[in-house]
């Protein structure tokens, strides 16, 4: 199983197919299976390289119970210890929810490391530690999931719910933390960026209103969707992916 270690922690990846390579980010709670779960995997490794990974605290990675071992910048260079491992100099990035939001630091912290953003799910104006998740969390996924999530959102897929029950609580409550204001530094993100959310997600408007300060984003709005919906309905979400990609990976893969 491939690690790369980020500042004595190790992140788990996995790489797929072959072209311009793309960094796929799953959210908070999430892992790297997800993106083969709802069909990304398959429909996009004929065509690019995709380097998954398994956020700190999530999946195979290492978890951590400090939650000084889960600032946002520390996930950045996460990904960075990903890239470096491969030898790879550069690569398009997808996130989505916490992923996309690391994808916008990205672009502050090492946008010379990346062709180009897909963030879903996300707006980067910062907020406060849920309290309220952490509490759930020191009571086990259990009460996590059933008050936390499918309260607010319905049931979860029986594979994606069992699959979310084997994470480490004690980990993702550690991993609360707050996220930092970038509106200051939207302007100078220069890399082509398609931005995505549903019309039902709380990070709409701030998604919407990211792409307008950002001097080379389009927002794509899926009309109905709340969070995760609008990560499940792949067949929804890849066609304004593939097409940005297509755009865009006329730039060669850069190895160092």
């Amino acid at each position: 199983m491939p690690y790369a270690m980020s500042d004595g922690v190790q992140i788990h990846y996995q790489v797929e197919g072959s072209g311009a390579p793309v960094v796929l980010h799953p959210g908070f709670v999430s892992s790297l299976l997800d993106w083969y779960q709802y069909g990304y995997v398959d429909a996009l490794k004929g065509d690019y390289q995709l380097i998954l990974l398994d956020p700190r605290g999530q999946g195979q990675s290492e978890k951590p119970h400090d939650s000084e071992a889960y600032s946002q910048e520390q996930r950045v260079t996460d990904v960075v210890a990903v890239l470096d491992t491969l030898g790879m100099n550069r690569a398009h990035f997808w996130g989505y929810s916490m992923g996309g939001g690391i994808g916008f630091l990205l672009a502050k912290r090492a946008p010379e490391r990346l062709h180009s953003l897909v963030l879903g799910g996300a707006a980067p104006f910062g907020r406060p530690p849920n309290a309220a998740w952490a509490e759930l969390f020191h009571r086990g996924m259990e009460a996590f999931i059933t008050e936390g999530v499918e309260r607010a959102m319905g049931p979860l897929p029986a594979e994606t719910r069992a699959l979310w029950l084997t994470n480490d609580a004690e980990a993702l409550a550690a991993a609360i933390v707050g996220t930092p204001n970038l509106e200051a530094d939207l302007s100078s993100m220069n890399l082509p960026a398609l931005v995505y959310c549903g019309d039902q997600d709380p990070p709409h408007a701030g998604a919407k209103r990211a792409t307008e300060l950002m001097p080379n984003a389009t927002f794509v709005s899926l009309p109905g969707l709340t969070h995760l919906p609008a990560f499940f309905g792949a067949d929804v979400v890849l066609p304004h992916v593939q097409a940005f990609l297509q755009g865009v990976t006329e730039v060669p893969a850069a190895r160092a």
